[in-house]
């Protein structure tokens, strides 16, 4: 026999496991700079049931995080309808031709949304 120091010490040490996993990730929630500085929380919860007219224990054990959602990206965008289809564009406050520290010359980023138009025959 061996005695040990703590509950937490039972099912072949995967209930440390599992706490030092779920820090961890608790632990790079709080390091990300995407992030608010509010704080997280890690719950152990142990539910214990009886057996065998009470001379056993079930036990079991879960650990969950509660982290912090990362924080909102925000841009603007401008729109303009072309031949039926809208282009949406990035306004970023940069002309296109700009170079930026690194050498690179900006270009406006933009996406088309819908459907293109359906080409109508004439001929029908």
């Amino acid at each position: 026999m061996q005695e040990v120091k703590s509950v937490l010490d039972f099912g072949g040490g995967a209930i440390f496991e599992r706490i030092n996993r779920e820090l961890k990730e608790v632990i790079d929630n709080i390091r990300s700079t995407d992030t608010d500085d509010k704080s997280r929380t890690l719950t152990i919860k142990m539910s214990i049931k009886p057996l065998n007219n009470r001379t056993q224990l079930a036990i079991q054990t879960t650990v969950n995080k509660s982290l912090r959602p990362t924080q909102p990206v925000d841009t603007q965008v401008f729109m303009q309808e072309v031949a039926g289809r809208i282009q949406a564009f990035e306004n970023d406050g940069l002309m296109d031709g700009q170079k930026n520290i690194f050498g690179e010359i900006h270009q406006t980023k933009y996406i088309e949304l819908g459907d293109k138009p359906q080409e109508v025959n004439v001929n029908e």
